[in-house]
């Protein structure tokens, strides 16, 4: 009996002349009872076959693991976030807040352990909490009650360390434009501005956009960064509606937000349902208001006067504004931005937040495969007398304890409808805007306003429906 390497096989492991040859096929089970094989769960993981007597089969139910709460170092590539990174973290509290187009944040509370884990959590490092990556972004250290307590903010805002410089390509402002959202998108991303030395390194992101048929122009003005023009002010998701998902490195602006459920939740008062608090909101509203370029030309919307809601507001609410736009500018370039802001402001803003009992962990529920989920941009049923019975809303806020993956709490924000009960005595029919007259100055070639020879500016009042 001799070992050898064969020299005939490429990285081939050491082997015996006495051996016999391997099977073309690797056994599969079932095998026969007289076949020697290896079963993990079985012998110990020790050869056996099935005719010894007293080999016990060891049970294992499967407990799933909460997804760790792990910190990465400020250098960490995207393949390093698939693995536990510096250390595992044991925090104390965790918390993840995500909002419709705005916050998505984590605070967390870390003992200073004897392991010395606390000592990673520096700023700019990176936390994974719930499957997802965010960036420390400031760090308390009490070293009399031996706690470390940090902010991180999701991934996607390191695209606040970019910036659209008012001339980016040419000496002309520059303008975000498009026709379709992948397009809007792509146009803010490539005049965006980063800057990484040699050893610095920035994550490169992938969008997508569902969005068409717009006429979207936005002036960059004196510079904003990418995150600004996506949610910021006159910003892409204000003026068309649309929602941003982010997961890590991937995000999305879309009509209704990529991945959500419109049936996602069903929740009743004394069984899933704890506690609802409603605030309804009248101070911004308005009924009546006119959008100006700035340039003299204007467009205007209101509610139409056979659904005005007389018995919510005894009369018109009037404003104006006067948008940022590019030269050349067409008038629905206008109408876009005039309808984005009656829908923003024409209703009350009504705010419902709910403390819900999550079912995740819960093994009654462990036989259904999916049960009620809470995540921003879900949609579901409520089911209270107080609200007017069942009530369907969207959720845009929600707060997770980052160890367990339990819903704390969800909000339902800025929206915005009429409130009053049905049992006032007042006839409100459906609701239906009104685009009333506008008028849009003449101007030649070069952007010179037109007049006539006694000095009066030539305009055409258009009739414009969106």
């Amino acid at each position: 009996m001799a070992w050898y390497i064969p020299t005939d096989v490429e990285d081939a492991y050491p082997t015996n002349t006495d051996f016999i040859s391997y099977p073309a096929k690797p056994l599969v089970n079932p095998c026969g009872a007289g076949v020697w094989h290896i079963e993990g769960l079985r012998n110990a993981g020790y050869p056996f076959c099935d005719l010894m007597i007293g080999i016990p089969k060891l049970r294992v139910n499967i407990v799933d693991q909460n997804p760790y709460v792990s910190v990465f170092d400020i250098s960490a590539e995207r393949e390093d976030f698939n693995t536990n990174g510096l250390a595992i973290l044991c925090p104390t509290e965790c918390r993840v807040k995500e909002v419709l187009n705005g916050e998505y944040s984590v605070r967390m509370r870390h003992p200073m352990d004897e392991d010395g884990k606390w000592k990673l959590i520096v700023e700019r490092n990176y936390l994974k909490v719930l499957g997802q990556i965010f960036t420390i972004m400031s760090v308390t250290q009490d070293f009399n009650a031996h706690m470390v307590e940090c902010t991180a903010e999701h991934v996607f805002y390191q695209l606040n360390d970019g910036w659209i410089f008012p001339s980016a390509f040419c000496d002309s402002p520059p303008k975000i434009a498009g026709t379709t959202g992948d397009e809007v998108l792509r146009n803010i991303l490539m005049m965006s501005t980063f800057y990484a030395g040699s050893d610095v390194h920035r994550f490169l992101y992938q969008y997508y956009s569902d969005i068409e048929g717009i006429n979207y122009l936005n002036d960059v003005g004196d510079g904003m960064t990418p995150v600004a023009a996506i949610l910021g002010g006159n910003g892409f998701c204000e003026v068309v509606g649309g929602k941003l998902f982010r997961d890590n490195f991937y995000f999305s602006v879309n009509s209704e937000m990529e991945d959500s459920d419109d049936h996602a939740f069903d929740l009743r008062v004394g069984n899933n349902l704890h506690g609802i608090t409603r605030t309804v909101d009248v101070s911004t509203m308005c009924s009546y208001i006119r959008v100006y370029d700035g340039e003299g030309s204007w467009t205007a919307s209101s509610w139409s006067p056979e659904s005005f809601p007389i018995r919510q507001i005894p009369h018109n609410i009037v404003r104006s504004v006067t948008v940022s736009l590019p030269e050349g500018h067409d008038m629905a370039a206008i109408a876009q931005y005039m309808h984005s802001y009656f829908w923003r402001y024409c209703q009350p803003v009504i705010s419902y937040k709910f403390q819900i009992a999550d079912s995740i962990g819960n093994p009654i529920y462990d036989d259904i495969s999916k049960m009620y989920r809470y995540k921003v941009g879900d949609k579901g049923t409520v089911y209270d007398e107080r609200l007017g019975g069942a009530v369907y809303l969207e959720i845009t806020e929600t707060e997770k304890d980052g160890i367990t993956g339990k819903t704390l709490n969800f909000s339902v924000g800025n929206r915005r409808s009429f409130t009053r009960p049905a049992s006032i005595p007042a006839t409100v029919h459906v609701a239906q805007i009104q685009d009333d007259a506008s008028s849009y100055v003449w101007r030649d070639k070069n952007g010179v306003v037109i007049r006539d020879k006694d000095g009066y500016v030539l305009y055409t009042e258009v009739d414009y429906h969106a």
